[in-house]
């Protein structure tokens, strides 16, 4: 979902998402997790914007329409 409602400037941001799952954590080490990333440089100001630039929340609204 992140992906499909990426801006496409330079694709640079939409190309730099990955995606990793697993399971970790308590004493039978069965909880499950996922994890969405961007290693774009500039992703943070996408997500969260700027001063001079309006937040997009591109993560936050796939995992809203996710859950949905």
């Amino acid at each position: 979902m992140a992906e499909a409602t990426a801006p496409v400037e330079s694709g640079e941001y939409k190309n730099s998402f990955t995606v990793s799952s697993g399971a970790r954590g308590g004493v039978r080490r069965d909880r499950a997790y996922g994890r969405v990333n961007n290693t774009a440089g500039h992703a943070v100001f996408v997500e969260y914007g700027t001063s001079t630039t309006p937040a997009r929340h591109i993560l936050r609204n796939a995992l809203r329409a996710a859950g949905d």
